[in-house]
């Protein structure tokens, strides 16, 4: 039997004409659909998944001889097993198939397809982008028109796990979904009421702006309305959605200068960012740390004053006051930066820093932090010390030695 599908697969596998309609015209294809189902023989599943593939690959009529076979369920059914070369193979057929619905316009099926697509790039480690390239288009597509919650969740989901962490390699498909309009179409999502399709939403813009190529973060603001919602979604009543978000502003920020000050002179960001900090919890209150982390990092010393004159310095001291080490941390980093580059301005720069700490009690926190009041980390302990020296001794020799 395997010998026999073996040959089969070799003979469709030809490059160039493979006889295609005469192994329809054999019968054989609700053999190999049925072969599918047999999860105590992987290698036989795998070669009729892989003949199933290449009958796919051929003109409309062919490939709908597979799906009328229900080969797009059990296909589906395949990527759940166990078996996962047959699972790879499954993902092969199916973008195949996805070629057909596009032509057909069959909403039910091109549903199951994308929702198959979606369970298949979910999870670590992510399948090979060569394996799921054929969905993208579609994938973009269905993010583009689709008017069905359920569609555009398992559609927008596909595509964060496609987009993966955001690192610029072309085979990744970070620059053919820009190029097929995905940015234009989350325009739309990103404003739902859905959680469901919100939450991947600011996903994919997070993971673009964390990019090696910053060019990703000029592509984005070429959209307002990411920044203005984000800025209201700061606020959300939904923890997720404020922790999703924060992060996201903290990659988007870690861009050039330009961008992060763009993104800085937004009219009510900052603004509402402080505000929520007041009453946010210690997990999204992190994430937010980073935000400030990565503006004191990109921005002038000069766009740094104008943020303490927003509330930085009020927010540093709220983080330091919640004595829980992986946020104090995060502020304390935050801190050593904004001190760094005030000392690299000059003297003048430097003592109108320190007066401000002193003012807004930082000075008073730092000491407690490094006391036997609270138990803080290695890093901690050594990065309170070194801020707290560095405001109690702002210009002297020691002290121009000491970094973070």
């Amino acid at each position: 039997m395997h010998s026999g599908i073996i040959a089969l697969r070799k003979v469709l596998s030809i490059e160039s004409e493979p006889p295609i309609q005469e192994v329809i015209d054999t019968g054989i294809v609700p053999l190999l659909k049925d072969f599918l189902l047999e999860d105590q023989e992987p290698q036989l599943q795998l070669e009729a998944a892989w003949c199933l593939t290449n009958i796919a690959s051929g003109t409309t009529d062919q490939s709908k001889v597979v799906a009328d076979n229900r080969g797009i369920e059990l296909l589906i059914r395949l990527l759940t097993s166990n078996n996962s070369e047959g699972a790879e193979q499954a993902v092969w057929a199916l973008g195949n198939l996805i070629s057909l619905y596009q032509k057909i316009k069959s909403k039910l099926s091109s549903k199951h397809v994308i929702w198959a697509i979606s369970n298949c790039c979910r999870g670590k480690p992510k399948p090979s982008y060569s394996l799921t390239s054929k969905a993208l288009s579609t994938l973009v597509e269905a993010v583009k028109t689709s008017v069905d919650a359920e569609v555009l969740t398992d559609a927008i989901w596909a595509l964060s796990y496609l987009i993966g962490d955001g690192q610029a390699d072309p085979t990744n498909g970070i620059n053919e979904a820009i190029k097929l309009g995905l940015l234009e179409a989350m325009t739309n999502l990103i404003q739902s009421p859905l959680l469901s399709i919100v939450i991947p939403t600011i996903r994919i813009l997070g993971n673009l702006a964390a990019a090696q190529d910053n060019s990703y973060i000029d592509e984005i603001l070429k959209y307002p309305i990411f920044i203005d919602t984000l800025a209201g979604l700061i606020t959300h009543a939904k923890r997720a959605i404020r922790k999703e978000t924060s992060w996201c502003l903290s990659n988007l920020v870690a861009g050039t200068p330009a961008q992060s000050i763009h993104i800085l002179n937004h009219p009510t960001l900052i603004d509402n960012l402080f505000k929520q900090a007041s009453s946010e919890c210690i997990e999204v209150l992190k994430e937010m740390a980073y935000v400030i982390l990565s503006l004191n990092d990109t921005c002038t010393f000069e766009e740094i004053v104008n943020l303490n004159k927003k509330g930085q310095l009020q927010f540093l001291s709220l983080v330091f006051s919640k004595k829980e080490a992986p946020v104090v941390e995060v502020g304390l980093e935050g801190l050593q930066k904004i001190l760094n580059k005030a000392r690299a301005v000059g003297p003048d720069a430097e003592q109108e820093i320190k007066d401000s700490c002193v003012t807004y009690g930082l000075l008073a926190q730092l000491k407690t932090l490094v006391s036997t009041e609270f138990e803080p980390t290695v890093k901690t302990t050594k990065a309170g010390v070194q801020a707290q020296d560095k405001i109690e001794h702002s210009g002297s020799k020691a002290n121009t030695q000491a970094e973070w």
